[in-house]
């Protein structure tokens, strides 16, 4: 079941890809989900969206609802509490993208396929 890994529910919840999406995204969170609940979010914008927004509801984080952000943007450091976050390597995607440009830019075969490491920030928020 794609909707089931290891045991855990996976529910996938359609949103746009604003800043704006954190407060849509807590509210379909609480009316699709028995809390306790882990969120991981599209970015760290919804992310940030949704731990400033349970105060409203009179949920805690990571206590009811835990929040996993996804780009490892500096915003993260000053929520309370703090996001942790999949941290993008920015500047080797980059660096790589470069690479590939002026490699075909000289007819020259490029790498079908880069794997570049991504790493986890700190944070409380799950």
């Amino acid at each position: 079941d794609k909707n089931n890994v290891q045991g855990i529910k996976i529910t996938n919840i359609e949103l746009s890809f604003g800043s704006g999406s954190g407060l849509p995204a807590l509210k379909k969170v609480i009316e699709i989900s028995e809390l306790p609940v882990n969120v991981f979010s599209l970015n760290d914008e919804i992310a940030a969206g949704i731990i400033t927004n349970m105060k409203n509801f009179g949920l805690r984080c990571p206590d009811e609802v835990g929040v996993l952000g996804f780009d490892g943007l500096s915003l993260g450091r000053y929520l309370n509490p703090s996001l942790r976050s999949v941290a993008f390597p920015f500047f080797e995607i980059g660096k790589t993208a470069a690479k590939i440009f002026e490699r075909v830019m000289v007819d020259e075969k490029a790498d079908k396929k880069t794997v570049l490491q991504a790493s986890v920030t700190d944070g409380d928020s799950i």
